[in-house]
């Protein structure tokens, strides 16, 4: 077991969520980042470790193609 930042114990199997987020809604500007921690027996597994969090690598994600481009709705499907 690992002893927590307050004094309580940490156990495998529990799972934590970390979510910063920043919203200026004049500009409409909403930016949530999750992190999501599990405790394993081991130490900890974060899931969410390969999301970037760095400017830098944040906007060059956002510069990809996305979902809808690269799916674009077919000819009598469901809207998105």
């Amino acid at each position: 077991m690992t002893t927590g930042p307050i004094g309580g114990l940490l156990r495998s199997g529990m799972v934590f969520t970390i979510e910063p987020a920043l919203t200026v809604p004049e500009e409409q500007i909403y930016i949530r980042m999750e992190d999501l921690i599990i405790i394993t027996a081991a130490g900890k597994e974060i899931v969410s470790d390969f999301v970037p969090m760095e400017i830098d690598a944040i906007e060059k994600l956002m510069m990809e193609v996305g979902m809808l481009q690269k799916y674009p709705k077919e000819a009598g499907g469901a809207s998105r």
